[in-house]
């Protein structure tokens, strides 16, 4: 179960396909109930579309819900059902990339502040309550058996947020596919692609890749680019609302360093284009983008509030952020890292020798085996 595995959407989504994908070479009969897999290539997989309404948020939630339960049932008996997320209350085996309890609270908080309209932020806190009262009902669930947690971060969460059993829950971290992600695309494709952007010599390009931008920090990463003195130009990727975040650039005078580019099918594009990634997040139960440009040899600088800290060490395999809505430590280390080749260049050394150890094969394994587990349980 997964709302969608279209190409060029979240990092949640592209997970779920490269899983499914890895399952099937294990031999495994796999049908995914979806509601949108446009361009998505799963040969192998049975697709199974379900209808759901789009927009709003929490429309589009609840409509998937209800109707992938209705088309499960009408569609006779599975040994095993896996939802990438609290898509079902009829899991047996769930993974989850977040809490919505966590969320749901830092964003009454006002720690997780979004931005936009009002009608926006109702939307985004009703997503947030639905989301946090389907997770708490199927995680306590006798029916769900396994939590997948994607870091041991996101575990402790789980287990404090919801009150869990330790024991349910098991951490198996997301993989990056390394046909995909790789250093030698930064001479071919990534040239091509600064080429393209009309970059000169000397300049340098910060990355921002990846949706849901209030929660990632793009408030901040504008606020800082503004007093970033190099020559940095910064390009983001992703789903969101440009004409308000171009309004926000503007304000601040750095719109003509900022490019808008939208979705993509091609992340590890952009990875090869850039000489560093900048995630800023406030809430980032794991984060799979530093792993990713990690893969293609480029260095990280990300919120100590990301889960991939743990796997990607400051100083190390990448350059931390201590308060993600600091924009002056955010414009001192985008800083370092422009004028420092050496530090760049150490630093994707390491994280791409992280990033080879992190397989979607391995993550396969390891989840075939709490399916295993689950099913010896069940006696199936």
């Amino acid at each position: 179960m997964v709302p969608s595995v279209a190409a060029g959407t979240g990092g949640t989504e592209r997970c779920a396909a490269a899983l499914l994908l890895e399952l099937v070479r294990r031999g495994h009969q796999i049908t995914m109930f979806t509601a949108d897999a446009r361009g998505a290539d799963l040969p192998g997989v049975e697709i199974r579309r379900v209808p759901r309404i789009a927009r709003p948020s929490p429309l589009a939630y609840a409509s998937f819900f209800a109707a992938a339960a209705l088309r499960r049932r009408l569609s006779g008996r599975f040994d095993l059902v896996y939802s990438a997320g609290a898509n079902t209350l009829g899991a047996d085996v769930v993974t989850a990339h977040f809490s919505a309890a966590r969320g749901h609270r830092l964003m009454r908080s006002g720690e997780l502040a979004l931005e936009g309209s009002r009608l926006r932020k109702l939307a985004r806190g009703a997503f947030f309550s639905l989301a946090e009262r389907a997770e708490r009902r199927l995680y306590r669930s006798a029916r769900c058996r396994r939590i997948i947690a994607v870091s041991d971060r996101l575990r402790g969460e789980l287990t404090a947020d919801y009150r869990l059993p330790r024991e349910k829950l098991v951490v198996i971290s997301n993989g990056v596919d390394l046909a995909e992600f790789r250093p030698d695309l930064r001479g071919s494709a990534g040239r091509d692609k600064r080429r393209e952007m009309g970059l000169v010599e000397g300049e340098i390009l910060a990355l921002f890749l990846g949706g849901d931008w209030e929660r990632k920090g793009l408030a901040t990463l504008l606020e800082a680019l503004a007093g970033v003195t190099a020559p940095v130009r910064l390009a983001v990727v992703g789903h969101g609302d440009a004409g308000y975040w171009r309004k926000r650039a503007e304000v601040l005078g750095v719109a003509g360093r900022v490019l808008f580019a939208g979705p993509t099918k091609q992340a590890s594009t952009w990875h090869a284009a850039a000489d560093f990634l900048v995630l800023p997040t406030r809430y980032e139960p794991v984060g799979l983008t530093p792993l990713e440009a990690g893969a293609c040899g480029v260095p990280a600088l990300f919120s100590r509030l990301a889960g991939i800290s743990d796997v990607l060490p400051d100083g190390q395999a990448a350059l931390h952020l201590e308060n993600p809505l600091d924009a002056v430590e955010l414009a001192e280390k985008m800083g370092r890292l422009a004028a420092d080749a050496g530090l760049r260049s150490r630093l994707a050394s390491a994280a791409r020798s992280v990033a080879e150890r992190w397989s979607w094969a391995r993550v396969a394994v390891e989840t075939e085996n709490v399916f295993l587990a689950v099913l010896k349980e069940k006696g199936t």
